[in-house]
């Protein structure tokens, strides 16, 4: 089981000396300390969406004292809509020119550009309510658009664009729900007494999240802000609608009782129908242990459980087909009864999982324990992509993003042992790998353009805020888009040391210490321990930097949690890094 995620940290005072300075990261004198105004002005730059043809990005721009004021008690209200500000911006990818799409801050939702880029969609909290906006990047205009009687936009609501840039999707909520949830929210926090009992098919506290479920998925005309049914009210846990939102697809949660073996565990069945009116369609009656990945034009779909992967068309009358998985042709059924080494490790091998659908609906990109292979569904062989194992020293792979002519394979890429970074491509023609950049920094977010040759990502020096960068399809010219945090320089960061130690059970773990920007090996420093799961990268900790300013030394333990030891496992690992 894991724990809470919850901030813990543990005080020793310590001597702590790890030799000279050499091999930190080379910090700026830094005179001045870190103080907590320095802190809340933090800005942190996301992606809201970047448009089809890669030119224009729209960027949320929130500091930590936007969050001031929220109401932490609310926290498991889904009526509740924080009130964090945020700034919008357009920023030209090639030019890096930035244009506020609102003269203000406001409490924003999932910005995204319509086909064309020349339309910003917005849900916009006004009141206690988001509503959708449209925003004209080339005149400034912007347009509310109403929602139908009886309705308002879900507090957890995305919005979407079809695939012809006329109307936006969403999800609505009758009227009435917000007022029985808020209504039971504050009966189980206000008391005096609250029952959580076991004999009930859910606790009080499950019933209530599982309410953020219950919503329709309608979609607007983007000019009369006309309304089509999509999904009728009811609970899906998540949807997809084909470009040209003739069809549509869910997961309808269906589950019966609280699950007590899986935190939020769900019992959920796939659903498909034709916005029109056609009949609705139960495509996998269950999705436990199933992963579910779609064609782009959602009629075709992939997934994979028990170590198998099928293929099937929605609506057709054919069964789905395996592509993958379960091969015992070597040696037929007696390789079911060879119980040898060499003959686990092949099935264990042949295992795998659907990560994502080519753009062009020919391939799928599949895992198993030695890596990402392509897969082409028109019978020829797989090709492994990237290799991995289970060792602890081979670096670790993530797919990041496909290119739409269904050439190349992008991927993050990080060191386990050092602090390495970077991304690379996999050339599906070619089939070569090429790193693209791999050097020190940090890197996170990668997304690239539907249609053109622009990648977009977030990047940063350790210990440092991420930035947001765009470069060409081979991160060639990359170019920085955001310069938020000017007020830290030459104050007194941290700089950060990369630490492997042996645990109490002599498995190699890994830590991030934090140093004052004055630090002197060999002297005495009081040092807190901020625990919890694991820690490797030296990402930007506001926390940590404020104590480093104050003399404090801060190292994040990795801790190997055993289900049901938890308060064991942290003290062999803190412990362990301590010493």
């Amino acid at each position: 089981m894991r724990p809470m995620r919850l901030l813990r940290a543990v005080l020793f005072a310590l001597p702590l000396a790890l030799g000279t300075t050499a091999g930190l990261h080379a910090q700026s004198p830094a005179p001045l300390p870190v103080t907590g105004r320095d802190l809340l002005d933090v800005v942190t730059h996301s992606v809201g969406d970047l448009s089809d043809d890669g030119r224009w990005l729209a960027i949320l721009a929130s500091a930590r004292r936007d969050a001031l004021g929220t109401d932490f008690r609310r926290d498991g209200d889904p009526s509740y809509i924080s009130p964090s500000v945020t700034r919008l911006l357009s920023v030209n990818t090639a030019t890096g020119e930035a244009q506020p799409v609102f003269p203000e801050g406001r409490v924003l939702r999932s910005p995204a550009w319509a086909p064309d880029g020349r339309r910003l969609g917005i849900l916009s909290k006004r009141g206690e309510q988001l509503v959708p906006i449209i925003w004209e990047r080339e005149t400034g205009r912007v347009r509310t658009l109403p929602v139908p009687a009886g309705w308002y936009v879900a507090e957890n609501s995305e919005l979407r664009w079809t695939g012809d840039g006329t109307r936006v999707v969403l999800s609505l909520r009758r009227d009435r729900w917000k007022a029985r949830v808020t209504a039971e929210f504050a009966r189980l926090t206000q008391g005096p007494v609250v029952v959580q009992d076991g004999r009930d098919p859910f606790l009080a506290w499950e019933r209530l999240r599982r309410e953020g479920n219950v919503r329709a998925i309608y979609a607007l005309d983007a000019t009369t802000g006309a309304a089509r049914e999509l999904i009728p009210d009811g609970m899906t846990s998540a949807f997809r609608v084909s470009d040209d939102d003739s069809l549509v697809t869910w997961e309808d949660d269906v589950t019966q009782k609280t699950d007590y073996d899986v935190i939020f565990g769900t019992e959920r069945r796939l659903m498909a129908r034709g916005s029109a009116g056609d009949a609705t369609l139960t495509l996998l009656p269950s999705l436990k242990g199933t992963t579910v990945a779609w064609t782009d034009d959602l009629r075709q779909f992939a997934y994979s459980r028990d170590g198998r992967v099928w293929v099937q068309r929605v609506g057709s009358a054919t069964t789905a087909r395996q592509v993958a998985g379960g091969d015992t042709a070597r040696g037929g059924a007696d390789a079911l009864a060879d119980t040898s080494a060499a003959m686990r490790d092949q099935r264990a091998n042949e295992r795998f999982s659907v990560v994502r659908w080519s753009p062009r609906g020919d391939a799928l990109l599949l895992s198993n324990r030695e890596g990402f292979w392509l897969a082409p569904l028109d019978g020829s062989p797989r090709a492994l992509v990237v290799a991995s194992s289970d060792s602890s020293t081979t670096p670790r792979y993530a797919p990041a993003a496909w290119s739409q002519d269904g050439r190349y394979l992008y991927f993050t890429v990080n060191s386990r042992t050092a602090w390495e970074r970077g991304i690379a491509r996999f050339d599906c023609e070619r089939r070569t790998l090429q790193e693209l950049v791999r050097d020190a920094r940090l890197y996170a977010g990668l997304r690239l353009a539907k249609r053109g040759e622009v990648l977009v990502y977030s990047s940063g020096e350790g210990n440092r805020p991420l930035d947001l960068y765009a470069a060409d399809a081979a991160m060639g010219n990359a170019r920085r888009l955001t310069n938020g945090n000017r007020q830290l320089a030459g104050k007194a960061l941290a700089s950060t040391r990369l630490i492997s130690y042996p645990d109490a059970d002599g498995i190699t773990r890994h830590g991030v210490v934090y140093l004052p920007s004055d630090y002197q090996a060999g002297k005495r420093y009081p040092t807190v321990f901020n625990i919890y799961e694991e820690f490797f990268d030296d990402t930007f900790d506001a926390v940590a930097n404020f104590l480093t300013s104050n003399g404090y030394v801060v190292v994040k333990p990795s801790v190997g949690f055993e289900t049901g030891y938890p308060g064991e496992a942290w003290l062999k690992g803190v412990t362990a890094a301590a010493n």
